[in-house]
């Protein structure tokens, strides 16, 4: 049996919080952040469980579930369109609201449901009528934006608002994050982003370059979730500019800009992949790249993948947006270019193909992958 299942389904150790994180999404980054902060918590001494939908257990890395119950409880999401959908998404939240609150309410003593996404719109009925606190994770307090305006889209806006608004305590990655949400009168405490990869797969570059320097390609990577937002045409226009390797890859959540990227890459060298990537490959891409391009139009929150490229030392080009930049900081590796400036990203990825690779990029920096996460622990059980 592994750690945790017993003690989380049957109880709390003596003394110590039970955490249930709550993440409606069981392949890329959501899930990998709910775990990770699963995974942090229950080394820090408390029971922690994760439901999510049917996927998770297969994309997460093993090693995982030995420590951490992931259990696989949330229905799948309706396939329907149109109206069918929109209706099918109310059922669902009802249906999602029972199925997460009965599972909430056999752990005894008190702890802490949180959401991962704020997909409920009234969140602390996940509680199931038992006494113990809800919390929410806001990684976007302004929505992407996308290409489908239709009912189940908007019923889905709404809903999120909905939870965001709600009376529980939210907990952000930035401070422009947290800034935005006391704009419209709602607190929220500040944390910041460590890249949940690395703590799930457990490798992290070796500063003393003992274990050999990692491979740098000459190729650029765009790596995440394809959306509108993300700027994604602006690096093909930019690699083929310049003459350039570029790869894309991630799953697209909007299927009208896929299609538009797929028209552009058509001939032009770039290869796009539509696809899911596993904690340890998005590692392995993200080190064997030249650099890693964050081309982003629009984006108000901070970034999972430039907190990994960040911690590993890798290079990246990333838009000049404040978000980022009060993420990165004044690290020596990230070459800020404007957003949407084709020429200026072309001559940005020239430079860096032209430069020996950095000690840091060699290397790696020395990151203690737990501390990081206990400030994000420390801040979901107080």
């Amino acid at each position: 049996m592994r750690p945790g299942r017993r003690d989380v389904a049957g109880g709390s150790r003596e003394g110590a919080p039970w955490l249930v994180v709550v993440c409606p999404t069981s392949r890329g980054g959501h899930i990998e952040h709910a775990t990770a902060i699963a995974l942090a918590a229950a080394r820090q001494g408390a029971s922690a469980q994760v439901l999510t939908r049917p996927g998770a257990r297969a994309y997460l890395p093993a090693p995982v579930l030995d420590e951490v119950d992931v259990r696989e409880v949330i229905p799948e999401l309706p396939r329907s369109t149109g109206l069918r959908r929109a209706l099918s998404m109310a059922a669902r939240l009802v249906v999602e609201h029972v199925t997460i609150a009965w599972h909430v309410r056999r752990p005894r003593g008190r702890g802490v449901v949180l959401v991962e996404e704020p997909r409920y719109p009234v969140p602390r009925l996940l509680l199931g009528g038992r006494r113990g606190a809800v919390k929410l994770v806001v990684h976007n307090v302004v929505d992407h934006p996308r290409s489908d305006h239709g009912l189940a889209e908007r019923l889905r806006r709404r809903t999120s608002q909905a939870c965001v608004t709600a009376d529980v305590e939210r907990i952000v990655h930035g401070r422009a994050q947290r800034q935005e949400l006391a704009g419209r009168g709602l607190s929220a405490r500040h944390v910041p982003l460590p890249a949940p990869a690395l703590l799930l797969a457990g490798e992290i570059g070796d500063p003393s370059g003992a274990t050999g320097a990692p491979h740098v390609g000459e190729g650029f990577l765009c790596i995440g979730e394809i959306r509108p937002n993300k700027g994604v045409e602006i690096a093909i226009e930019a690699a083929v500019a310049g003459g350039h390797e570029l790869l894309v890859v991630g799953r697209a959540v909007d299927e009208e800009y896929l299609g538009e990227l797929v028209r552009r890459v058509v001939g032009t060298g770039v290869e796009l992949r539509d696809e899911f990537v596993s904690a340890a490959r998005f590692d392995a891409l993200i080190r064997g790249s030249r650099a890693v391009l964050l081309p982003y139009t629009e984006f108000h929150a901070q970034s999972g993948v430039l907190s990994h490229v960040l911690e590993v030392g890798a290079r990246s080009i990333v838009s000049d947006l404040p978000s980022l930049r009060e993420q990165a900081g004044d690290d020596p590796t990230v070459t800020f270019v404007a957003p949407s400036d084709v020429s200026a990203l072309a001559d940005a990825m020239t430079h860096v193909a032209a430069a020996p690779p950095t000690a840091r990029h060699v290397h790696g920096r020395a990151v203690d992958v737990d501390a990081a996460w206990r400030e994000i622990v420390d801040a979901v059980l107080a």
